[in-house]
């Protein structure tokens, strides 16, 4: 990938986690959850693609978030097994 390309993709997924901001205001359903949850993991690894740490700088506040929302996953998860 270029880094254009790259860029250009780390502001996609900038942008599709801000628009659950909106989804999350009508409730935590499995699709969305697991969309936030996946939407984060892919901006991660899209840094590390560009060899950048783990911690490259990702707002406190959305890391908070991602882990709140993994455990929530992991217990819709369960309610539904």
């Amino acid at each position: 990938m270029k880094q254009e390309e790259i860029i250009l993709s780390i502001r996609q997924r900038y942008s599709n986690i801000n628009s659950f901001s909106e989804i999350f205001l009508d409730g935590f359903d499995e699709g969305s959850v697991e969309g936030f949850v996946q939407e984060v993991e892919r901006l991660k690894a899209l840094v590390c693609l560009i060899g950048e740490k783990d911690d490259f700088g990702f707002p406190v506040e959305l890391l908070a978030f991602y882990r709140k929302m993994g455990v929530i996953r992991d217990l819709q998860l369960l309610r539904r097994g």
